[in-house]
């Protein structure tokens, strides 16, 4: 078996799914936000795609988690972003 053989469905997201409510297009050496730098696709999944970023300023690397835009993710991406922070906060101070 081929490593194409299996699953290229997964490995990317529909193309039919980049739209209004959907995906949002990223491209490598895109800058966002007048400040990341898009290195590289690190994965994706249901309501989202992360990236590899260089941050301009503080001249560090990040992972950018990009949500899709429809309206019923945005619940869970306020959860998500709580729970980092806890995460966070415990690292920082165990």
């Amino acid at each position: 078996m081929s490593e194409h053989d299996s699953s290229d469905n997964e490995r990317y997201e529909e193309l039919k799914e980049f739209k209004e409510d959907g995906y949002h297009p990223i491209h490598v050496g895109e800058i966002l936000d007048n400040r990341y730098i898009v290195l590289k696709k690190m994965g994706w999944g249901h309501f989202s795609t992360v990236w590899l970023v260089f941050n301009i300023k503080d001249k560090r690397l990040y992972a950018l988690k990009v949500m899709r835009s429809h309206p019923k993710y945005i619940q869970t991406g306020i959860d998500e972003e709580a729970i980092n922070k806890i995460v966070a906060d415990n690292y920082e101070n165990p």
